[in-house]
């Protein structure tokens, strides 16, 4: 696997990472660690997630499985993105003010 330094940061991410749009459904939770297993064996370090998939269980059962996984988690980078809504609405539960981002 090739490694690119992420800007200054110090990081080193794989070239390829591993998103988890379509992990959402905690009954494949075996599948979905046996796939995050086999990307880390191959070199994978960086996962993609986003809040919106499946309401936040992407999130969760990534971490889930790297849990499970005993993956200590200074060996992974996860990349995660919050949804900016289009409702005027700047406090409703989908935004990017200050109280949504915790």
């Amino acid at each position: 696997m090739r490694y690119h330094n992420f800007g200054n940061s110090g990081l080193k991410i794989s070239a390829l990472s591993l998103g988890t749009a379509t992990s959402t459904n905690p009954d494949h939770l075996p599948t979905y660690q046996t796939i995050i297993k086999l990307a880390i064996q191959k070199g994978i370090n960086y996962f993609d997630t986003a809040e919106m998939y499946g309401a936040g269980k992407a999130e969760t059962l990534l971490g889930i499985c790297l849990k499970n996984l005993e993956v200590p988690r200074e060996e992974v980078v996860i990349g995660t993105k919050i949804l900016t809504a289009a409702d005027p609405d700047r406090n409703s539960t989908m935004s990017t003010n200050r109280k949504h981002i915790k």
